[in-house]
């Protein structure tokens, strides 16, 4: 095992593969992994349930150590078999976000996860379907009034673009806006959120990995998007996909030399975790 690191810990979509479909090389790989001591673990801006789903489908010969569920807001400890809220945003700063992107109502589509199904602010039967072709929403409901949507805490805030090319603009308008009780970042190319400022994969890992009596320096975290930032540049060996951005690549100790497509996270696995079991 390689002494440097005890855990790998992986975003999905972009890093391991697109729309949670794996390579049979990757599964192998992450399979490799379990049986060459290391602990894995997920992060993703999505649910924990339905992350544990997704990796059920995956057919793994193990059930991974650790799931990162809402970008960090929600952690699964698999010694503990629980999942555990993190930093969730209050009904309060909930409303104060959704006051603070009225500028860009007409041209988003706001919706939360709540339990194992979304509640959208506009009907968006174009995105259901996408986002039933993976099983990923169970049931959805329309709010009545943006009073639905801060009426419990939650995880965080999701803004659908109908346009990508509106992105930059809504990265610009709140990052040029400080704000305590909330930040955003681009999750995908049509997809902007809002969360608790404590709240980040990283510090997801962090505790987990204090939990287990190991150092965030022992932990290879792998990503792609600006929500992998954090935890990119918390780990001892951060890693970003050659098709990651460039605030990512920025932070990261490694860049992958092929992209997600083209199996980037196995073949850094083997040739610079594996390989340096074998040269140790």
């Amino acid at each position: 095992m390689n002494k440097k690191i005890k855990m790998i810990v992986a975003d999905i979509d972009g890093t391991l593969a697109e729309h949670s479909i794996l390579s049979k090389f990757t599964i192998d790989t992450i399979n490799e992994i379990h049986k060459n001591g290391y602990l894995f673990g997920i992060a993703s801006g999505r649910p924990a349930y339905q992350l544990s789903r997704t990796i059920r489908e995956w057919g793994l010969d193990f059930e991974p150590e650790a799931i990162i569920g809402m970008n960090g807001a929600q952690l699964y400890d698999k010694q503990k078999d629980e999942i555990e809220a993190i930093n969730y945003l209050s009904c309060e700063d909930i409303k104060k976000a959704i006051e603070f992107m009225k500028p860009y109502e007409k041209d988003t589509n706001l919706f939360i996860y709540e339990g194992k199904g979304c509640m959208f602010e506009k009907d968006d039967q174009e995105y259901l379907k996408a986002l039933d072709k993976y099983g990923e929403v169970e049931s959805f409901r329309l709010a009545e009034s943006y009073e639905d949507f801060y009426a419990e805490p939650n995880a965080k805030l999701l803004y659908r673009l109908y346009d990508t090319g509106m992105m930059k603009e809504i990265e610009d308008y709140v990052s040029s806006h400080v704000h305590p009780e909330f930040y955003g970042f681009k999750t995908q190319d049509n997809l902007y959120e809002l969360a608790n400022p404590k709240t980040n994969k990283g510090a997801a890992v962090i505790r987990f990995a204090q939990s287990h009596g190991f150092d965030i320096s022992e932990v290879a975290g792998f990503g792609d998007m600006s929500n992998d930032y954090e935890m990119i540049d918390v780990c001892g060996m951060g890693v970003c996909l050659l098709n990651g951005s460039d605030d990512c690549k920025s932070v990261a100790d490694y860049i992958t030399e092929e992209d997600c497509e083209h199996n980037g996270f196995a073949n850094f696995v083997h040739k610079y975790i594996f390989e340096d079991d074998l040269r140790g």
